[in-house]
């Protein structure tokens, strides 16, 4: 195609862009959708009968709702008083520093006996390690721990 073809064909495109927006313009119509031609208003019966039924749901929900904490409230308080937050351990003479974290970690005092041995020796108290009884709290940080275990404060 040559020059005079590509303009021609562009303005035609243009001319034609112009008079479909100038059609669409001049013929707006209303963009509201149309009512419906059957008769849609609830006579007051029912609408009092579907109000009372959301009330009804509402309250229900609101029951199980409540429900629903109680028993969580209850189970925490279960928890509770199921595991003591402080534990009594006896180290003996003799034990390993492994030992002994392994005896803290079945106690429920550290999560993982290799770290808190690995922290024992990082801070060079595998060998300061009392015997005896210790009372400890579950909650415990790995320094507060050796500090009861080393008589450290």
């Amino acid at each position: 195609m040559d020059k005079r073809g590509t303009r021609g064909l562009a303005i035609g495109l243009l001319l034609s862009a112009i008079c479909i927006f100038a059609f669409q313009y001049l013929n707006l119509k209303d963009t509201e959708p149309s009512t419906p031609t059957t008769n849609t208003n609830i006579n007051e019966a029912k609408l009092e009968k579907l109000q009372n039924e959301v009330q009804d749901w509402q309250t229900k929900y609101e029951e199980l709702e409540k429900k629903q904490i109680n028993e969580k409230k209850k189970e925490a308080e279960e928890e509770d008083k199921e595991e003591p937050t402080s534990v009594e351990i006896l180290i003996k003479e003799g034990m390993s520093s492994k030992e002994i974290s392994d005896h803290l970690a079945a106690a429920g005092i550290v999560h993982d006996s290799e770290d808190f041995n690995d922290y024992l020796e990082a801070k060079e108290l595998q060998t300061k390690v009392r015997t005896g009884k210790f009372k400890m709290d579950k909650d415990l940080s790995y320094q507060e721990i050796s500090e009861i275990l080393t008589r450290q404060k």
